[in-house]
């Protein structure tokens, strides 16, 4: 996926972005930063070890994709690598500008031009957009007069890159491929890197058509799949490691085959995919086409959602790893309390 090996950092610059609540504004930073071998491998390591994950993102915009305002820019600079510092100062302002929140901490802004990053066995240059805004005390420990005294410091952890994103040249018609870390992805405010600052949609490629229908399996066998509709546990559960099951199995996706050895029943069929029409239309997403590659590193991603447990009230947790056929439901009349019985061959 990603390959970093002849990858070479070819110009830094870094703004200080201030606390837009407060009307801070922007510390801007004239000239590119110079960096010693050492200090060069520490923020390659710093910018560049966190992206792992096979999601990926493009640019967009709801009328015209040049109205992206980060698009045009990084186009500029792509074409015109002489024009890094003076657009940086723009990407800096956009920056600051839909940082609007309280919520949203002052920090740095690092703009960081590659030079032959290797993605998808395609060698290509890449922009780095990346912003720490979290500073942590540690301990130096040295050396005095023969003995050893003990100070501290403040300063950014190089192993907890919080917020970032690689803009690869590469599919710039389509809004480039991107891929995104965000550390600090929980709450609205922080919803401001992805949506308000990068403006970016999910690419419609093999990852995020597998990841898209295994959403639609869970919330099929959570909204569906329930005892509201006559629909046992257990039988929820045989229809999700069936799911997974097929999924692991299969390179590419047969909606035919899927019907007939994962869901089965005709009626049952019908409401799986008026589900999957009415999730598709609520959440704007591309239709999924029949014979998708399945992403097995999506698969991977998500396996979660096939950890099948059955919870009773706050006493019991039964997991069922396979065989949910070996479990029978009942309801005791004189304890007026259900009860599950397990069929099995060993105890161990």
């Amino acid at each position: 996926m990603f390959e970093f090996t002849d990858t070479a950092l070819n110009k830094l610059i870094i703004h200080g972005i201030g606390k837009k609540s407060e009307n801070e504004g922007v510390n801007k930073s004239s000239n590119a930063a110079v960096l010693d071998e050492e200090t060069n491998d520490l923020l390659m390591s710093y910018f560049l070890n966190p992206f792992k994950s096979e999601e990926f993102y493009a640019f967009s915009h709801e009328e015209d994709l040049k109205q992206n305002t980060l698009f045009p820019i990084i186009t500029e600079i792509f074409e015109n690598p002489e024009l890094f510092i003076e657009k940086s100062g723009d990407i800096a302002w956009h920056l600051y500008n839909v940082s609007s929140h309280p919520k949203i901490n002052s920090g740095e802004m690092y703009l960081v031009y590659f030079k032959d990053v290797t993605v998808d066995d395609e060698v290509t240059d890449a922009i780095g957009i990346f912003k720490s805004e979290t500073k942590e005390t540690f301990l130096k420990v040295f050396e005095k007069n023969k003995n050893y005294e003990v100070g501290y410091d403040t300063g950014i952890n190089i192993r907890k890159l919080e917020k970032g994103c690689l803009i690869f040249d590469t599919e710039d018609e389509n809004g480039y491929k991107i891929s995104i870390v965000d550390k600090l992805s929980a709450g609205a405010e922080a919803q401001y890197w992805k949506d308000e600052f990068l403006k970016v949609k999910p690419r419609n490629d093999s990852y995020t058509v597998t990841n898209n229908f295994l959403d639609i399996i869970k919330g099929f066998s959570e909204h569906v799949l329930n005892e509201e509709n006559s629909v046992e546990t257990k039988d929820k559960i045989a229809f999700l490691q069936r799911s997974q099951a097929f999924l692991k199995d299969n390179e590419i996706f047969s909606e035919n085959r899927f019907n007939e050895e994962v869901i089965a029943q005709p009626e049952v069929v019908d409401e799986f995919n008026k589900y999957k029409t009415d999730f598709i239309d609520r959440q704007e997403l591309p239709e999924i086409e029949d014979g998708f590659d399945i992403s097995k590193s999506a698969f991977k991603a998500n396996s979660k959602y096939f950890r099948s447990v059955i919870k009773l009230d706050k006493n019991f947790h039964v997991y069922v790893h396979s065989k949910p056929e070996y479990i029978k439901k009942g309801y005791d009349e004189d304890k007026k309390m259900s009860f599950y019985q397990l069929y099995f061959n060993n105890e161990e």
